[in-house]
């Protein structure tokens, strides 16, 4: 779940188009009201990145380079959404995105897609985004991912790519607001299976576990996708 270290299970296979959320609708249906999301299927030939994101491209291979523009892209068209001026977003030294700061954002890829979700901090404290494949973890990777209570709840062939998925999300969600490793395991998710949402415990030493407490998200998921997204709203 680190940005340099974090495992990367997801981006193995093409995903079936078909099967994505095709609207900038659909990807909102994940999240409160007052975000502004963008989804994309494929990188548009007319995008570009703004000289200080291209500058952060320099040493990046052609596929890095195509999912950091098509990333870039949404994350544009979002803050178009909100009336906001096209502003760079480049990476900082840990590889997060760096947001203005009035802005709080997300960005996730898989399979050739892109979206990105971005909020007003004054409303929204953190958010997170995450798109994978639901192909199927091996059970030495799931165990690496879930918790002994998570093993003992769930059944991990079928739901250790979901707690995975949810899991990357709310790392991208805290992380810009506790700066630190987190780990899979210091990280216990509970899922509420009758309205495809999910809630989150810390048992990380780092940071204060109140700040998982108030965090509430909620997941996609059929044969082929998975996307999953957490928030923590200002109100709490």
């Amino acid at each position: 779940m680190h940005w340099q270290k974090r495992l990367s299970f997801g981006k193995l296979q093409h995903m079936n188009s078909n099967i994505i959320p095709n609207t900038d609708i659909q990807l909102l249906s994940l999240f409160p009201k007052d975000i502004a999301a963008h989804y994309s299927r494929a990188l548009p030939e007319h995008a570009s990145l703004l000289p200080a994101e291209a500058d952060c491209t320099h040493n990046m291979i052609k596929k890095r380079l195509l999912e950091f523009t098509h990333g870039r892209y949404c994350a544009h068209q979002a803050m178009q959404q909100l009336n906001l001026p096209m502003t760079a977003i480049p990476k900082g030294p840990d590889r997060a995105p760096v947001w203005p700061n009035n802005i709080c954002g997300s960005i996730s890829h898989s399979g050739g897609h892109a979206a990105a979700v971005i909020a007003y901090r004054s409303v929204i404290t953190g958010i997170g985004l995450d798109i994978e494949s639901a192909e199927t973890l091996s059970p030495e990777v799931a165990k690496m991912i879930c918790r002994p209570e998570e093993q003992s709840t769930y059944i991990i062939n079928e739901h250790a790519k979901l707690l995975f998925s949810i899991k990357e999300a709310v790392y991208k969600c805290i992380y810009p607001l506790v700066n630190c490793f987190v780990d899979f395991q210091e990280m216990e998710i509970v899922l509420h299976e009758q309205d495809a949402s999910f809630s989150a415990q810390s048992h990380s030493e780092n940071f204060d576990a109140s700040l998982v407490d108030k965090l509430q998200g909620r997941y996609y998921k059929n044969s082929e996708l998975i996307v999953s997204s957490a928030w923590i709203s200002q109100s709490h």
